[in-house]
């Protein structure tokens, strides 16, 4: 029975790298592999089901539309100037520039976009002029702390995904693995700004004092957002409990994932309304917003993702994965750990390593129908290292490219951040879940 679940994983993972190595786009790579997986081992009946599900599915629909408005969502702040104008405040106001290193990539890094971290580079690359810092090195910081939002920050498509397939909240998956976040900045801080932190200061010149409304008046969106979600944490779980005591329990399980996804989606969009009358944008910018936020390849993924998640359940891998987790030579928490890092290498994104190792782990993960957090928090942090040190992500290929750096002294300067990542991530798990 094992020989035959690791003849069915490495098919899976096998035909889904046999597929991205054709440079086809994640959705059409995982929807051949899901295809194939089906074929291989499922009914006609079944592959129908299966497909229908995933198109039609209340979580499918419901995660496309979250999706879609939180995309569109950082290109109207975009559009607005928001970055743009806390931007240009930060440049003009921070006397000390080893602050603005981490404080750019960070800033940006709260707006989820392809190859995000090229909006960053050029902020970094003024203030480092003079400095005597290479190229490599401000390619390496503009990267890394492009990133540091990556396990907490809910307009990460990873974050909300990784809820709907959990069937959790996303305040939930941030308390558990908000130390993946301090650990990463905290790496960062250590072995990249405070051995640059001598050149930075002769780089400093004459600052204004810091316009601390006007600096809010362009970033309150995002300020707005982290109390809407603080507020959801506490009032949703009442909100949820007042509805089984007036349908006398007969709440369908689906309706409390929906509570979640509409709390958010009307957030956003009450949030978006009032920041559309501030800047007086015009129906032009609006739609424009509206329509770069439909992000084909993102979009088009999620029901492959409830396809590919239908067919793991029904070809008997979850049972076969849990018989594999009680192994005694075979510890869960490396399979845990190894098969999102090898995802989050080979393709770089982390919806690659959510979309996949997710379903495909999921019977590890949960444990008398809870998520174990200790083992997700574990799960999240192979497959964040995986994604900071692939060649294959964008962010650091385009930050190697503007900075003209050189690749292996990036990796170079992000390794002891990354070994601090890991340690201290480990350590942080084990005392927190």
């Amino acid at each position: 029975m094992t020989l035959l679940l690791l003849l069915k994983i490495t098919l899976i993972l096998g035909s889904f790298i046999f597929f991205s190595l054709r440079k086809l786009p994640l959705f059409i790579s995982l929807f051949l592999s899901t295809l194939f997986l089906g074929i291989l081992f499922l009914s006609p009946g079944e592959i129908l089901m299966g497909l229908f599900k995933g198109l039609t599915g209340v979580d499918t629909l419901s995660l496309i539309f979250l999706i879609w408005i939180t995309v569109s969502f950082t290109k109207l702040i975009d559009i607005g100037g928001g970055i743009k104008g806390s931007s240009n405040i930060l440049m003009k106001s921070v006397s000390n520039p080893v602050l603005l290193f981490p404080f750019f990539p960070s800033l940006i890094g709260l707006f989820p976009m392809p190859g995000g971290a090229l909006v960053s580079a050029p902020m970094l690359e003024r203030m480092a002029k003079g400095s005597g810092m290479s190229g490599s090195e401000q390619a390496a910081m503009n990267f890394w702390f492009r990133h540091v939002w990556e396990s907490v920050w809910p307009l990460y498509p990873s974050i909300i995904l990784s809820a709907g397939l959990l069937d959790t909240e996303f305040s939930t998956i941030i308390s558990h693995q908000y130390f993946l976040a301090i650990s990463a900045i905290t790496g960062g801080f250590l072995f990249m700004i405070l051995p640059a932190a001598k050149k930075l200061k002769a780089a400093a010149g004459n600052k204004e004092p810091f316009p601390v409304f006007k600096f809010m008046g362009h970033l309150w969106p995002i300020m707005v957002l982290i109390v809407g979600i603080l507020f959801g944490k506490f009032t949703l779980p009442h909100l949820r409990n007042f509805s089984h005591f007036i349908m006398a329990g007969n709440v369908p399980h689906v309706f409390n994932q929906l509570i979640q996804f509409l709390y958010m989606a009307i957030l956003i969009l009450l949030i978006s309304f009032v920041y559309i009358i501030q800047k007086k944008l015009s129906s032009k910018q609006v739609i424009t917003s509206i329509k770069e936020g439909f992000a084909p390849k993102l979009i088009f993924l999620i029901p492959v993702i409830f396809t590919f998640k239908y067919y793991v359940e029904h070809t008997g891998i979850t049972e076969a994965m849990e018989r594999l987790s009680s192994l005694p030579y075979i510890p869960p928490e490396a399979i845990i750990f190894v098969i999102p890092l090898i995802l989050g290498l080979l393709f770089g994104i982390a919806i690659a390593f959510i979309s996949v190792g997710i379903p495909l782990l999921l019977p590890m993960l949960l444990q008398n129908g809870s998520v174990n957090w200790s083992y997700f928090a574990l799960f999240f942090l192979g497959g964040y290292i995986g994604i900071l040190f692939s060649p294959m992500h964008l962010c650091l290929l385009v930050s190697k490219e503007y900075f003209n750096g050189s690749l292996i002294k990036m990796y170079g300067k992000m390794i002891l951040p990354g070994i601090f990542l890991l340690f201290a991530g480990i350590l942080l798990n084990i005392l927190i879940n």
